[in-house]
């Protein structure tokens, strides 16, 4: 009991810091809102395409999808949070005019935060490797049969 309280406070808490970084980076709750329902109408139609249908659900095109929606947010959101400690003056800011400034993709014109945004880029792309080769059939990834 003690484990699924645990597993479920930490899900919930993880949602309240996904929201409050949405909330920082835009105060526009409407955008926030119209996002949260169409996830939900999404998810409702997973739902029921799943239960009256008897769709089953290709695990492995789910989960590539969803880690490269979350590789995304990491890169997102480490962007966007070393300018916010350089805007605070808690970072040093060098600028780099190479990078445009692009807000909605955490991209920002300096040193610090390219730095950082290419060592989650690195770490992403080694990680789709490690994926491809363990796998060694790209065509696999989308398979639900194992070998």
């Amino acid at each position: 009991a003690i484990v699924a309280f645990f597993a479920v406070y930490r899900e919930g808490f993880e949602t309240v810091l996904f929201y409050n970084a949405l909330f920082l980076q835009t105060n526009n709750f409407f955008e926030i809102f119209i996002g949260f329902i169409l996830g939900a109408a999404a998810l409702a139609v997973v739902f029921v395409a799943m239960q009256k249908f008897s769709v089953k659900l290709p695990l492995n095109v789910f989960f590539l999808s969803t880690s490269i929606l979350l590789f995304f947010f990491a890169f997102t959101f480490v962007g966007s949070g070393v300018h916010e400690l350089q805007e605070a003056h808690v970072l040093p800011e060098t600028n780099f005019s190479a990078i445009p400034e692009i807000s909605i993709l955490g991209l920002y014109p300096t040193i610090e935060s390219s730095v950082v945004q290419l060592l989650v880029l690195v770490f992403g792309m080694f990680m789709a490797y490690i994926h491809i080769f363990r796998h060694r059939d790209f065509s696999q990834l989308f398979s639900s049969e194992k070998n």
